[in-house]
């Protein structure tokens, strides 16, 4: 059970990490297809 949390707990912090990191470059390629004149679809939406 221990080592379940620890994993837990460490998939969770990287997870973040990892979230932060990719909605910047959403947020740059969102900006990037805009620019284009695609625009996002909705579906592609991040909370």
């Amino acid at each position: 059970m221990n080592r379940w949390t620890r994993l837990t707990t460490r998939a969770t912090i990287g997870a973040q990490k990892t979230a932060r990191h990719w909605r910047l470059l959403w947020i740059l390629a969102s900006l990037g297809l805009i620019a284009l004149g695609a625009g996002a679809p909705d579906e592609w939406d991040i909370p």
